[in-house]
C-alpha cells in the first residue's frame, strides 16, 4: 500500500514538471545555470527519492537558481544523508557541492 501511495504522490508531483518541460519551456529562451536543468533535476529526484524527499531536493535546487545563486554541474545525489525527521536537511541549499564546470573534465 505504501508503494502505491508513493507512486501516486510522485506522479502528482511530476505532473507540473511535465507540463512545464513540454508546454512552457519550448517557448522560452534556453538559459539554464545548471546541468542537468532544474526540470530534469526535479523529475529525477522525485523518481529516485519519492514526492516528499525528492520534492525538497527539487525545491532547494530552484531556490539556488537565480543570478546570484549557484551554477555548473549539479547532479541529483545517489543517496540522501540520514537526517531523521529533519526533512529540511535533505535540501542542498547553498550549492557548495557543485562543480563549477558543465562537464566533468572542466576544472
Amino acid at each position: 500500500m505504501k508503494n502505491i501511495l508513493t507512486m501516486i504522490l510522485g506522479a502528482i508531483f511530476r505532473l507540473p514538471i511535465f507540463l512545464y518541460k513540454y508546454g512552457i519551456s519550448p517557448f522560452t529562451s534556453a538559459s539554464c545555470r545548471h546541468l542537468p536543468t532544474c526540470s530534469e533535476y526535479a523529475d529525477t529526484s522525485i523518481k529516485r527519492f519519492g514526492g516528499v524527499k525528492g520534492g525538497i531536493l527539487a525545491f532547494s535546487r530552484l531556490m539556488r537558481c537565480h543570478p546570484f545563486g549557484s551554477h555548473g554541474l549539479d547532479p541529483v545525489p545517489d543517496e540522501l544523508p540520514d537526517q531523521g525527521i529533519k526533512f529540511w536537511k535533505y535540501g542542498r541549499w547553498n550549492g557548495k557541492h557543485i562543480e563549477h564546470g558543465f562537464y566533468e573534465d572542466d576544472s
